[in-house]
């Protein structure tokens, strides 16, 4: 993930257990990295 430039901050995550379902996910970095942690995340 580096191609030669900075590397990606999502390098850095781990891989998601599962993926949301659809419409019941997202996929922002702040999102991202609470759903990682367990944390809930509102849906709007």
């Amino acid at each position: 993930m580096d191609a030669g430039r900075a590397r990606c901050w999502c390098a850095e995550l781990p891989p998601l257990p599962v993926q949301p379902e659809k419409g019941q996910g997202c996929y922002c970095p702040d999102c991202l990295k609470k759903r990682l942690a367990g944390i809930p995340v509102k849906q709007g």
